[in-house]
């Protein structure tokens, strides 16, 4: 099925292209990076770019997609993750922490490797 986009809809190519998800992120935090991304760009700050914490990389597929789209070969976009998953909290000190943490639990607390993330 072919899916017409706007060229210069990141988000768009991202969803249309890649059914499987790759972020945690909603519309709103993906067209929140696409933003910051562009607006770079735009105003020639210099230097590359990251993501912290990237569980199947989702955003740095995105960012690597906008620069891209624009044409941008001379800037990285570099991952940085303990691929463990979430650390253990103290129950007694973060109640909520601590439940969510025995939910995620069942799904491996978002451990990935860090080859499923290449």
């Amino acid at each position: 099925q072919s899916v017409a986009v706007d060229e210069y809809d990141v988000f768009c190519w991202f969803k249309a292209n890649d059914p499987m998800a790759h972020s945690l992120c909603d519309r709103a935090q993906l067209e929140n990076t696409q933003f910051c991304v562009e607006t770079a760009l735009k105003d020639g700050v210099p230097g590359d770019f990251i993501e912290t914490g990237v569980w199947q990389g989702g955003q740095t597929i995105l960012m690597r997609g906008v620069l891209k789209a624009f044409g941008v070969t001379n800037r990285k976009v570099y991952v940085a993750d303990s691929f463990k998953g979430l650390p253990d909290v103290d129950s007694a000190a973060a109640p909520d922490d601590a439940l969510a943490l025995g939910i995620l639990s069942g799904i491996g607390r978002f451990q990935v490797t860090a080859d499923s993330v290449r």
